[in-house]
């Protein structure tokens, strides 16, 4: 068709495995780095540039920064930044129906993990243990704490732009059933 050199194209996934790292197997589970690390690669239209960047990102950042190649304007109800923006930390997050809502916040070398319920927080050096297999958070309270400031200030700026309580009930049929337990959402 001839337009391969023209086009962008992004391949990337909505999660990643952890395959039993951290005592967790299948989806919807705490968001180690394993679930949360996923590819992303990117073919830019006209581009001869090839190479690796390992900067950590949110895939939220996606569609601001896609808008902003295109030269299309950035609505003002999305709370994402084009990549590269470096304003806001990176935090990333999870309803499941054991542990609620669950949070993580990067800053500098640490990753800090808050659980709504059933769960303690965890904080992570990720430069000298990037498989988190020893929480910091009871060792390193300054940090701890630092952290949890940094994830409180992150959501007042964040407000949910939906009232959950508004959510409706609905109805799964046998079919809907039978394709989410192919994909491993449902047992």
């Amino acid at each position: 068709m001839g337009i391969y050199d023209s086009s962008l194209i992004i391949v990337t996934s909505d999660h990643g495995e952890i395959f039993g790292k951290n005592g967790f197997v299948g989806h919807r589970v705490p968001l180690y780095e394993g679930e949360i690390k996923v590819p992303l690669i990117i073919k830019f239209p006209f581009s001869e540039h090839v190479g690796r960047d390992k900067k950590m990102i949110s895939l939220c950042d996606l569609y601001p920064t896609i808008l902003s190649m295109c030269g299309l304007p950035i609505p003002d109800n999305i709370s994402a930044n084009t990549f590269g923006d470096n304003t806001s930390p990176l935090v990333s997050e999870l309803y499941n129906f054991g542990i609620g809502e669950h949070r993580i916040i990067y800053w500098k070398k640490y990753k800090y993990m808050r659980y709504e319920s059933q769960r303690d927080p965890e904080l992570y050096n990720l430069k000298r243990d990037p498989y988190e297999q020893n929480n910091l958070a009871k060792k390193l309270p300054m940090i701890t704490r630092k952290m949890e400031r940094l994830l409180n200030d992150w959501e007042k700026l964040h407000k949910p732009k939906y009232d959950s309580s508004e959510s409706k009930e609905t109805i799964i049929t046998q079919s809907m059933a039978e394709q989410l337990k192919a994909l491993g959402y449902i047992q």
